[in-house]
């Protein structure tokens, strides 16, 4: 799927203000992709179908999540994090998009996982820190992600751990997964 037919795609299915975002998850995910000389086309694709199912009812997701290729255990998760895994396999089984990567970058860009290549970071990345965005430490999370990718994702889980905590919703292992993997990198 080209990138306007992708963008063609998401602009009838979200509204305009998710619709935005998705335009800024684009952007900022072109320059890091440029920075590091990932493949602009992959990152390009899995940033614009990010948030494809972002609007679907939960029980549409749990049906489709039950339907995929992906663990029933994701069920038990916050369903603020299961549009990942919908798109993806929305993607997969309706779009034919069947490139691993951009498929993983889109299922993982909510709660990153311990096995993600620099694409998936990337997507993950840009998703946080895309224009619109404004938190504590969102700055910081930015120029981080110049800089390092694995520093950046650390700092970005950490922040994204200690909001979790902070109100007290659940974290999905996938999230614990990717923080220890990242905390072993640092240290090796």
């Amino acid at each position: 799927m080209k990138h306007e037919e992708a963008i063609e795609l998401v602009k009838k299915k979200l509204p305009e203000r998710r619709f935005q975002h998705t335009m800024g998850v684009y952007e900022a995910a072109l320059a890091l992709s440029e920075h590091y000389g990932e493949n602009c086309k992959k990152v390009g694709l899995a940033a614009i179908l990010h948030d494809y199912a972002k609007g679907m009812d939960q029980e549409s997701m749990m049906l489709l999540i039950q339907a995929s290729k992906y663990p029933n255990k994701i069920l038990k998760w916050n369903p603020v994090v299961w549009h990942g895994f919908v798109a993806a396999y929305l993607m997969k089984e309706k779009y034919k998009i069947n490139d691993q990567d951009v498929l993983d970058a889109i299922a993982y860009h909510t709660t990153g996982h311990k096995s993600m290549n620099d694409l998936a970071k990337i997507v993950y990345l840009a998703d946080m820190t895309e224009k619109g965005r404004d938190f504590p430490g969102v700055e910081d999370i930015r120029k981080l992600s110049f800089e390092n990718l694995d520093e950046a994702m650390l700092f970005a889980v950490k922040i994204t751990l200690q909001h979790l905590l902070e109100d007290e919703e659940t974290i999905a292992p996938y999230t614990i997964g990717l923080y220890n993997a990242l905390l072993n990198l640092k240290k090796d």
